[in-house]
């Protein structure tokens, strides 16, 4: 599913094992949409992250992520100093949103975050929100379809009149 991978990018599906994904992470661009890793494979993703000296994008697109796993991948990218783009969309839900915006408050070196589809609301974006006032390294974030309300896109709009990075924001649907 999804577009064909580049060179650099592996392309994973239902039938590849956690340890093949693990073993992915070596290259610098690593894509898995919709392959329902689990949560066995999402142990081993996360661990596989925080040991991450190369890998800069990952897209783990449409993977019916827990919450859990999203909290992982946040405290991941507390330390990471190699993961530039991040995309879950269609996974983490509110908690997972929340999670990475304690995690952006930190992070130095993500720059794009797509969480297109998650269906975060109000509370998820308003801890994107929080992170977005201190963060200054991000400047792609994609929040489109979340359902985020009046007050989640006051929390947005009233963070990016003090963050002087973020250039690409997607909130539409």
């Amino acid at each position: 599913p999804g577009r064909p991978a580049t060179p650099n990018e592996p392309v994973a599906g239902p039938m590849m094992d956690a340890r093949a994904k693990a073993a992915a992470l070596s290259t610098e661009r690593w894509r898995v949409a919709a392959a329902r890793i689990g949560g066995r494979g999402e142990a081993e993703l996360t661990d596989e992250l925080k040991r991450n000296v190369v890998l800069q994008a990952l897209s783990l697109v449409n993977n019916q992520i827990d919450p859990w796993c999203a909290v992982a991948i946040a405290q991941v990218l507390w330390d990471d100093v190699v993961l530039t783009a991040l995309k879950l969309s269609i996974n983490i839900g509110e908690e997972g949103a929340t999670a990475l915006g304690v995690a952006l408050k930190v992070n130095t070196v993500l720059t794009t975050l797509d969480l297109g589809g998650n269906y975060i609301r109000a509370e998820g974006a308003a801890a994107i929100a929080e992170a977005l006032r201190g963060n200054g390294v991000l400047t792609d974030l994609n929040l489109w379809a979340n359902g985020i309300g009046d007050e989640g896109a006051k929390a947005i709009g009233e963070a990016l009149a003090v963050n002087g990075v973020l250039t690409s924001l997607d909130v539409g649907f």
